[in-house]
């Protein structure tokens, strides 16, 4: 009988516990709340006091902010959106130019209230920007700049990939 219960004990250890949940697979990462794309475009078009313009400028560039997430993400502030978008600018040589934040063009002081500005999943953001307005003149040399657009919501940062700016543009 002893001999029957140790065999038994040894097969029981062998087989793990009867009855165990299955081993779970880990949970997947979670994607990214917000997708920050960049598109050189070489103009802007607007509308100042009902007439419409285009400016044309080798920099310009359409800054696409997605929601990726499955709730809402409110990208408001008293500036709008727009008061969370920087750009990083890299010389010819591939060094980092030291420029203005974008929100220095912003009014310094506002009485506002922050505006919620709320993007629904799959909704998307897009502004115009001037890569290069944020580089000191000095340091704007004819050559090719790196570009990129950086969206910071908290303190995540959501960046677009390099783009190569031609600058002065050439006319074709």
């Amino acid at each position: 009988m002893t001999r029957m219960l140790s065999l038994g004990l040894l097969v029981g250890c062998a087989i793990g516990s009867w009855g165990a949940d299955p081993p779970v697979a880990p949970a997947p990462r979670e994607k990214p709340a917000l997708k920050c794309e960049i598109r050189i475009t070489g103009k802007s078009e607007g509308t100042d006091r009902g007439i419409k313009y285009t400016d044309y400028s080798p920099d310009i560039a359409v800054v696409t902010v997605i929601n990726n997430s499955n709730t809402d993400v409110d990208i408001g502030s008293k500036w709008g959106p727009d008061a969370f978008l920087d750009v990083r600018v890299k010389d010819s040589a591939g060094a980092d130019i030291k420029t203005e934040p974008r929100s220095s063009l912003l009014s310094v002081i506002s009485f506002l209230n922050p505006k919620p500005y709320v993007l629904k999943p799959g909704e998307v953001y897009r502004t115009t920007v001037s890569l290069l307005v944020m580089v000191p003149n000095e340091k704007q040399v004819a050559g090719t700049y790196k570009a990129k657009a950086i969206y910071t919501i908290g303190k995540k940062e959501y960046e677009s990939v390099w783009v190569e700016v031609k600058w002065p543009g050439v006319k074709k």
